[in-house]
């Protein structure tokens, strides 16, 4: 009795055994072996011209200076006295973070 138990379980656990390995064969088989998925790569980060005017009005808040394609301002300067005329509006700006060896913010540059 036990030996006919033994056959019938290891005769079910065969058959299975055996669908489950047709299905992953006929999937495997439909996909496409060239394809490979990668990490999106990020774009880069930009400011328009008036997020950077902005950011040197908000000179005080932000408690770092700033330079704009050479041109820096400080951020002991008073914002409604500084010139910012030079900033093209319909231009982007990429941001860099120049960070010191503790990770704090100590220059925005935008170029």
């Amino acid at each position: 009795m036990i030996f006919i138990m033994c056959l019938s379980a290891g005769s079910s656990s065969f058959r299975t055994t055996a669908t489950i390995n047709a299905q992953t064969y006929a999937l495997t088989s439909t996909t496409d072996r060239n394809q490979q998925s990668t990490l999106k790569i990020q774009q880069s980060e930009t400011a328009s011209g008036a997020e950077v005017r902005q950011s040197i009005h908000m000179i005080h808040d932000i408690g770092v200076d700033i330079e704009v394609d050479g041109i820096r301002y400080s951020k002991e300067l008073e914002p409604d006295d500084v010139d910012v005329s030079g900033i093209d509006l319909n231009r982007d700006y990429a941001p860099i973070y120049v960070r010191d060896t503790s990770g704090n913010l100590v220059l925005l540059q935008y170029h």
